[in-house]
């Protein structure tokens, strides 16, 4: 009976095909990868909205291809007035640089660049791209 299970045993590691012999490995080119232009980083920075001084240096920022989240809690506090001035002209920024704005919280908003389109709860859910 011994003998008998050696044999067997052995049969069936023979018939298991060894994993390597059945994968075929191709060489992959690297310098491929390589050989494009260099893309540029995007970052995605936080910055505070503290008045209407601050819509320059934000449009700056994204007119560079940055995404901004911006933190407009101290003006909103200070002086409402200010705040809806404000993002009546980073809205015109976002227009005319083909860039995109919207609000992620009460106290936050984002702005992005011209190639990132935000899209709201609703555009998401109907399957809007």
């Amino acid at each position: 009976m011994a003998l008998l299970d050696k044999l067997l045993r052995k049969k069936k590691k023979e018939e298991t095909p060894s994993l390597m012999s059945e994968v075929p490995i191709a060489e992959v080119e690297t310098s491929s990868l390589s050989s494009g232009p260099e893309l540029e980083a995007v970052y995605v920075k936080s910055m505070d909205l503290s008045g209407i001084a601050d819509v320059v240096k934000i449009s700056e920022e994204v007119s560079e291809g940055n995404i901004l989240i911006i933190d407009i809690s101290d003006v909103m506090q200070r002086n409402p007035e200010e705040l809806k001035q404000a993002i009546e002209e980073l809205k015109e920024s976002a227009r005319k640089i083909g860039g995109d704005i919207g609000k992620i919280t009460d106290t936050k908003i984002i702005m992005t660049p011209r190639f990132v389109k935000i899209l709201s709860r609703k555009e998401v859910q109907a399957g809007t791209q």
